[in-house]
């Protein structure tokens, strides 16, 4: 759900040079939830919050407008629930006692709502019945809300399309949690109405999960072609979320097991290795594990030449961003002794599993290897 941007208040009487520079930063910091840069972003975030503090004070709902972007960008871009969940609490004690804007201090309340059930349904070891319907009883009063401002004065109908499109898959992931995918599916359908591009994007992507849960491959695969036309319409240079998409499409496309999709899920590895090889280092552990994914493919598939390529350039990666003596790096070694034991290379294939047998001894305390130092020799 977006907010909107701070504008010039001449009631709050705030210095002119700092308001501008609110303005600025609160912009930089709504492009910065759909920036690859999540640490820079949270700090954005952050001082949109601290700025918001001294320009309007502590009870105006532009600071809960801060608070509810700042809880949306932990969650959106971190993963951190509780500190979203924070931050929300803020943003609705904010909201519920300012006296000005209305109507945009419900929007306020939405928006944290909504982060504090996402929040809620991504902890995932707090999950029971009870907190599971009071999300839904949270999505319902907020649901009301978004009725309500459709009926007041100068209100568009672009102002609620969001929320409700959040609203909407809020409910289709609370439904997913409780293994109902009819209902789950029903309520992406209709975020799908009201959705902007950018959203159906991921509303799709959420169709393509559920399908794919309830084993309907083929419509997972249509799926996800639908948003990666519509992420690539909005961003021809695909990037991290065109990479994302790459990588589910391959995955779905091998797991089908058809003979005709093989030439499809070879391309659509490729496509998602290159986007986040240009978005993320080399040696970032998930161009690592999406390089792993696609080895393991081209080993089933019969291509064990290219696999042993790619697992050998991968190698000195692992070491650097694992470890020498890491889980990842035995594996990898135990891959290819696998595929050379599988062509005959007998002496080959002993001497990569000794290695394996070396880090496996080291990763359990009680070895000998436990509290040594090794590096492999040729």
């Amino acid at each position: 759900m977006c907010l909107p941007f701070p504008q010039n208040d001449p009631t709050c009487g705030p210095v002119c040079a700092l308001l501008k520079c609110l303005v600025r930063i609160s912009r930089n910091a709504y492009k910065t939830l759909f920036s690859p840069q999540h640490d820079a972003a949270i700090q954005e975030l952050a001082r949109c919050v601290a700025l918001t503090r001294l320009v309007y004070g502590d009870g105006h709902w532009r600071l809960a407008e801060a608070h509810a972007r700042l809880a949306q960008g932990y969650l959106q871009l971190k993963g951190l629930a509780l500190q979203a969940q924070e931050h929300t609490e803020k943003a609705r004690t904010v909201a519920v006692s300012s006296p000005l804007g209305k109507v945009s201090a419900l929007f306020c309340i939405i928006s944290a709502g909504l982060t504090e059930i996402k929040g809620t349904v991504a902890i995932d070891v707090s999950l029971t019945l009870s907190t599971l319907k009071d999300a839904e009883h949270c999505l319902e009063r907020a649901e009301r809300i978004v009725g309500e401002l459709q009926k007041l004065e100068g209100v568009s109908r672009e102002e609620t399309a969001s929320a409700e499109c959040d609203i909407a898959m809020s409910f289709a992931r609370l439904y997913q949690k409780q293994g109902q995918w009819a209902e789950a599916l029903c309520q992406c359908e209709r975020a799908l109405r009201v959705a902007e591009d950018r959203a159906a994007c991921s509303v799709h992507r959420e169709m393509a999960a559920i399908e794919q849960a309830e084993g309907r491959l083929d419509r997972a695969i249509q799926h996800l072609l639908q948003a990666r036309h519509q992420h690539y319409s909005q961003c021809p240079a695909g990037g991290l979320e065109g990479a994302h998409i790459a990588h589910s499409l391959a995955l779905a496309y091998s797991t089908a097991g058809e003979p005709g999709y093989n030439d499809s899920a070879v391309q659509f590895f490729e496509e998602s290795l290159s986007g986040y090889r240009s978005s993320l280092k080399p040696q970032d552990p998930t161009v690592l594990s999406v390089q792993d994914d696609y080895c393991r493919y081209l080993i089933l598939s019969g291509n064990q030449e290219r696999a042993v390529t790619l697992l050998k350039e991968s190698l000195p990666l692992k070491k650097v961003t694992f470890g020498e003596l890491s889980v990842e790096v035995a594996e990898t070694y135990q891959i290819l002794g696998g595929v050379e034991m599988a062509q005959c290379h007998v002496r080959r294939a002993y001497k990569t599993l000794k290695k394996v047998k070396i880090r496996h001894s080291y990763l359990h305390m009680d070895s000998p290897y436990a509290h040594t130092t090794y590096t492999d020799q040729p």
